[in-house]
């Protein structure tokens, strides 16, 4: 079969949207699956919804009518979540049921930012001034983690071993590491700050964005973006091992209307952390090799719409890609040829993943919807 049969099959598999997910009341900004896929997490502005994935119903509300859920995670193995709100609280729910099965507390702040550490064991959650270790069960605290003055947890995570955590500040510009088990801090990661407070006082609307941080999959990288920099750490020691750079950073031209050409605007890390795709905000998607920062391939830039989400299919072989005007792509991930590209929603495409048999690609969107697509075809 020719390559362009190959790609109308894929096309009409993948433009086949299977079930729409509403009830959302705004733009959905993020979505994932359980880890045996049979349910799926979003997040909106009116707070947190599980579905199911077979009916494409919600399952239960994640929250009390008087309150606003602030984060919400998964468990590694997909049995519970855990919710964080503007109540101080933490609270645990079935995701098979939607039941709540615990209330902890939080301490004294809201929490911003809640994750589960891989055994299922430890919930950690931050707020201003607050990176705390709580035993799943119980809710009795494990550890707090020493932050310097005026450090706003935005983002925290778990190292994929479980054996580190990270904490992101309000400003996107610094992560801090500590050891889970003694709450020894590790290394301190940061941006160049000047450059980051710069950008904060353009009148350009321009947005950091504080998902700009991660792990790999191995726990052995720290990712960091900042603007047009996509930078990589060693967990072991805090030290850079690479760096890449669409636009060398002397070419920069510091003047609003240049800010949007070469800005990282979302990326993703292939299984096994061997490769590293990223999408600007010109609609280009470009996909380097991790160990060598050698450039693979770059991908066109269809009607130049800035990307919003990329995922890995589970095996590596393809990627997804999804616009600000609703376009999502279909990348083969080892030459960059496009399989297939169309309107998948209305508004901008906040997010995608593959559910974890990489049989179909979930979609969210900011016309507060999410659609699930089957790939089976193929």
């Amino acid at each position: 079969m020719s390559p362009q049969s190959i790609a109308i099959l894929i096309w009409l598999a993948v433009s086949h949207c299977i079930r729409t997910f509403s009830g959302h009341q705004s733009g959905v900004s993020s979505c994932c699956f359980s880890a045996d896929g049979s349910r799926i997490l979003s997040v909106a502005g009116d707070g947190p919804k599980l579905w199911d994935v077979a009916s494409g119903l919600e399952v239960s509300p994640l929250s009390e009518p008087s309150e606003r859920v602030t984060a919400s995670a998964f468990s590694p193995d997909g049995s519970w979540l855990v919710t964080a709100s503007d109540q101080k609280t933490l609270k645990t729910w079935d995701a098979v049921t939607g039941r709540r099965l615990a209330v902890f507390s939080a301490g004294e702040r809201v929490a911003d930012d809640c994750a589960v550490s891989p055994d299922n064991t430890r919930i950690l959650y931050g707020a201003y001034g607050v990176l705390g270790l709580i035993d799943s069960s119980t809710g009795a605290p494990i550890a707090a983690f020493h932050l310097p003055v005026d450090f706003w947890v935005m983002r925290c995570a778990f190292s994929a071993d479980g054996t580190r955590v990270i904490a992101v500040n309000n400003h996107a510009s610094e992560l801090r590491l500590w050891n889970a088990g003694s709450a020894e801090e590790l290394a301190a990661l940061h941006k160049d700050v000047e450059y980051v407070s710069w950008l904060n006082t353009l009148n350009t609307g321009l947005r950091l964005d504080q998902d700009g941080w991660g792990f790999s999959r191995d726990g052995t990288l720290a990712v960091a973006v900042f603007y047009g920099a996509l930078k990589v750490w060693s967990i072991s020691n805090g030290v850079e091992l690479a760096r890449f750079v669409r636009v060398p950073e002397e070419e920069w031209e510091w003047h609003p209307r240049h800010l949007n050409y070469g800005r990282i605007t979302a990326w993703a890390l292939s299984p096994g952390a061997t490769r590293l795709a990223i999408g600007y905000d010109d609609g280009a998607t470009w996909m380097w090799e991790t160990a060598t920062g050698n450039l693979l391939w770059a991908g066109p830039e269809p009607q130049r719409q800035s990307i919003m989400s990329i995922a890995f299919s589970p095996g590596g072989t393809h990627l997804v890609s999804g616009s600000v005007n609703g376009r999502l792509i279909l990348w083969d991930a080892a030459d960059g040829m496009a399989l297939a590209s169309f309107l998948a929603h209305e508004q901008s495409l906040n997010a995608c993943a593959f559910h974890p048999d990489g049989t179909t690609v979930l979609t969210a969107s900011g016309d507060a919807t999410l659609k699930l697509r089957d790939l089976l075809s193929l």
